[in-house]
């Protein structure tokens, strides 16, 4: 699969490395569905990884509530979901740290 850094490099630029990855749990993308079928346009949950010059890299996200909160008016529950979705994240996000 070519992404932006291999895109570029067939035009001689070269950039850091990156992608985005897509993080999915299925008993979570239940419990969404059947609150709001709209909602599914968020999932997978995206995260952004960037490489640094020091060899490290950079993790980048927007947190769960922040794409679900949209869909909450009338799916009474999926604030919890998101709730649910950013504690995780945030405890993933501590531990690489």
């Amino acid at each position: 699969m070519a992404g932006p850094p291999a895109t570029a490099a067939q035009r001689g630029i070269e950039i850091p490395g990156n992608r985005v990855l897509g993080l999915f749990n299925n008993d979570l993308a239940v419990r969404v569905l059947r609150l709001s079928t709209a909602a599914m346009i968020e999932a997978p949950i995206r995260v952004y990884v960037t490489e640094n010059a020091d060899g490290t890299a950079t993790l980048s996200y927007i947190r769960p509530s922040i794409r679900l909160a949209p869909y909450a008016e009338g799916a009474l529950g999926l604030d919890g979901i998101a709730a649910e979705l950013d504690a995780a994240s945030a405890a993933d996000d501590a531990a690489t740290r």
